[in-house]
């Protein structure tokens, strides 16, 4: 998850691609690790890296064009960057809207259909040391996480008070 590896960001977003299903990972790895050489490594990893730029190209092109699509409401007395989105967009979507600078926070959120329910994702910049705490904002509503990526729950007929309460759009 630190990426201190060379391409490592480039070659996790290839491998992501690849849908290996839970309990075949052995599977896998023996399918396409099993090399007989370090250049046969080598190529595989470079072939890897090529394939993941591309798609962080093509992901990167959708997040600023979602970005686009959301608005900004007052939360709790912050600036929050607010978007319907999918649950595999809203980290990278949330990231892009807080390092932007033009909110304290991002609200991702999404209808979960099998409890008729609002999963909220929230992003707060983690480059910076003063940033909003998202995890002690998502434990006021019911949820957790981590300072720079936490989350909560609401039931859909509750989402317009979530999202509007002390709210105002702020086009």
């Amino acid at each position: 998850w630190r990426f201190d590896a060379p391409n490592s960001v480039e070659i996790n977003e290839a491998l992501f691609c690849n849908h290996i299903k839970y309990g075949e990972h052995d599977t896998y790895l023996n399918t396409y690790f099993n090399f007989s050489s370090s250049q046969e490594e080598d190529q595989y990893y470079n072939t890897l890296a090529e394939v993941g730029k591309s798609l962080i190209n093509a992901k990167n092109r959708r997040i600023e064009t979602l970005y686009k699509t959301g608005y900004f409401i007052t939360f709790d007395g912050y600036k929050i960057f607010v978007c319907n989105v999918s649950h595999m967009d809203a980290s990278d979507l949330g990231n892009f809207a807080v390092m932007k600078g033009d909110c304290d926070a991002a609200f991702l959120w999404r209808y979960i259909p099998e409890n008729n329910s609002i999963g909220i994702s929230v992003r707060s910049d983690n480059k910076n040391p003063n940033a909003l705490d998202a995890s002690e904002l998502c434990k006021k509503y019911g949820g957790g996480g981590h300072k720079n990526a936490a989350g909560f729950e609401i039931s859909a007929s509750n989402i317009s008070s979530i999202l509007r309460k002390e709210s105002e759009l702020i086009l």
